[in-house]
């Protein structure tokens, strides 16, 4: 389960879209966890995280904004397939501990809703 869960959020690291302990927080986790049911807390983690952004984005008042540095950094991996950095480290506008979502996936898996 540990060996599996360095796999999805390394890809996500690798890009710069988590950082390093929401990664050590989703490993220790998927070493209790266990494959099957991580996956589950992942996607779970996942869907809450998508969330979490949106009212972010919202709140922040850069909704269209984040949506078009996604979609032209998409663009530009596309057409060129050169890797980059998704967030740059002086860029904070779109930044949020992914620990939240994290939390509440445990308590829905704790709680048996998934």
């Amino acid at each position: 389960g540990t060996i599996f869960a360095m796999v999805l959020p390394g890809g996500l690291f690798y890009f710069r879209m988590i950082g390093a302990g929401d990664v050590k927080l989703l490993v220790v986790l998927g070493g209790f966890l266990g494959i099957r049911d991580y996956c589950v807390f992942f996607m779970t983690a996942l869907f809450f995280g998508g969330i979490f952004a949106l009212g972010l984005m919202m709140s922040r008042g850069n909704l269209v904004d984040r949506f078009q540095y996604f979609t032209a950094y998409l663009d530009s991996f596309l057409k060129t397939g050169d890797w980059r950095p998704y967030r740059q480290k002086d860029e904070k506008d779109g930044e949020f501990p992914f620990t939240i979502p994290v939390v509440l996936s445990i308590l829905c898996y704790v709680g048996g809703f998934i």
